[in-house]
């Protein structure tokens, strides 16, 4: 039941979502992408663009993320992802395209409760979820808030040695609307 409320939260809803990926590398510099991503039932297309280079990248999920086309604007080349080639990184980042194709969780990982977690005045239950295919990793773990509606917090990702190799932290805000 918690996993269900995680994937409403996670799903992307039909219509336009603005998303903004924020790349932090192990120095401390950031790197920002701002996305522009078009949901229709199961298939996804998301615009990715930089303020110094503009639009960089172009992909298209089909199939929730079981088909994936990545468009290379400034090279000009299109790229067809599946199986293994869904774990290659989105624009030389720490996240795979699968990372981002909006798929169930249910339906591709088998969750358990493993306990809680407390950072800093919160406290967030950690649901351990083991993939189905295996690919690049062995679990990730899904931090929410049990006190609001078991809002997804962080996702932490898992190699195959069972190392923390990247983390994801989940905002959830209101697109800005003007009337005028």
């Amino acid at each position: 039941e918690i996993i269900e409320k995680v994937d409403g939260q996670l799903k992307y809803i039909d219509g336009l979502n603005k998303i903004q990926l924020s790349i932090t590398s192990n120095k401390g510099d950031v790197k920002i992408y701002k996305a522009t991503l078009f949901q229709k039932n199961d298939r996804s297309f998301v615009l990715f663009d930089t303020i110094s280079q503009g639009r960089i990248l172009k992909l298209l999920y089909n199939d929730q993320g079981h088909n994936i086309y990545v468009y290379n604007v400034q090279d000009k080349i299109l790229y067809h992802k599946r199986e293994l080639d869904r774990f290659d990184p989105v624009l030389y980042s720490g996240f795979y395209y699968i990372d981002l194709n909006n798929s169930s969780i249910l339906d591709n990982y088998t969750p358990k409760i493993s306990g809680i977690e407390k950072q800093g005045n919160y406290s967030w239950l950690r649901i351990e979820n083991i993939p189905l295919d295996r690919g690049k990793y062995s679990k990730l773990n899904i931090f929410v808030d049990s006190k609001v509606d078991y809002q997804v917090k962080r996702i932490d990702y898992y190699d195959m040695a069972g190392v923390l190799m990247k983390s994801m932290n989940v905002k959830f805000d209101q697109l800005p609307v003007k009337l005028s």
